[in-house]
């Protein structure tokens, strides 16, 4: 199955970025157990995600608190790693499959899932593509 992928970003007046991911239920289903499968509990483990606009996420676990930070080492080109504890990657495993995202809920902040490392300049926001 081809994921598709959709890319909203925001410039915060603090010097944040807020960056919204959208794609369907079925991308995000699949997308939660790969990532589980390759990252939950692995020192090392990373799934890459390459994104519309030049951005790429690093995704991996951490042991304690998540963390989420950018950098903008090109012109067009952003990357991340959104670095994720325990408790948010149970939410992926579970909340994903279990509806907690649906086409036309508020998108999920997964910073807002535990407590993010305070020196975190990326807010990563999940969404739910229509139809």
């Amino acid at each position: 199955m081809e994921q598709t992928w959709s890319l909203q970003e925001e410039f915060l007046s603090d010097g944040k970025v807020r960056v919204t991911l959208s794609a369907s239920v079925q991308t995000w289903t699949s997308w939660a157990q790969e990532l589980v499968m390759q990252v939950r509990g692995k020192t090392h483990g990373e799934l890459r995600l390459d994104l519309p606009r030049g951005w790429t996420l690093y995704w991996r676990w951490r042991s304690s608190d998540s963390r989420f930070l950018v950098a903008h080492p090109e012109k067009d080109q952003w990357v991340a790693t959104v670095s994720l504890s325990d408790s948010v990657f149970a939410f992926l495993e579970s909340g994903i499959g279990m509806g907690a995202m649906t086409p036309g809920s508020d998108p999920i902040l997964l910073n807002e899932l535990d407590g993010a490392y305070p020196l975190s300049n990326l807010i990563v926001a999940l969404g739910v593509l229509e139809g």
